[in-house]
């Protein structure tokens, strides 16, 4: 066999059985993370939970700021909506309302309703899912 058999039945050799694909690396620790997040989740009460589902909104107020602690009180619950008064409470002083948002259950929309309370012109917001369809299931 000459150099140029040689390299030839070489290179067929590579491409048939060198360069077979490399097998994909899944990663599973976003799979392991959303586990943990789920169980963690499933352990919060009404309250805890619609905490994080307005935390992983984008209402823009002070929830997302660590200056005070906001509460949210349900001010309405029925089989199509909740209502919710997000406030703070400085210490000895009287609650400051920071928003109202409204869950709609029906068409799975969180809405800020902070500046039409009568929901005629609502924000629609951005959430977690997750959060969100725990809510309806647990809280309702």
């Amino acid at each position: 066999m000459n150099k140029c058999q040689l390299s030839i039945i070489s290179l067929i050799f590579i491409v048939f059985f060198g360069c077979t694909s490399p097998k994909p690396n899944i990663d599973n620790s976003n799979k392991r993370f959303d586990d943990s997040l789920i169980n963690s989740l499933n352990n919060l009460g009404c309250k805890e939970l619609l905490y994080e589902l307005v935390k992983s909104s984008n209402f823009k107020n002070n929830i997302k700021k660590d200056t005070f602690k906001t509460y949210i009180w349900i001010d309405e619950n029925n089989d199509s909506i909740m209502r919710l008064k997000l406030y703070i409470q400085p210490t000895n002083s009287k609650e400051i309302p920071v928003g109202w948002l409204v869950i709609d259950f029906i068409k799975n929309r969180l809405l800020d309703v902070t500046f039409d309370y009568n929901s005629d012109n609502p924000i629609e917001l951005s959430f977690d899912k997750k959060i969100f369809f725990m809510i309806k299931s647990k809280c309702k």
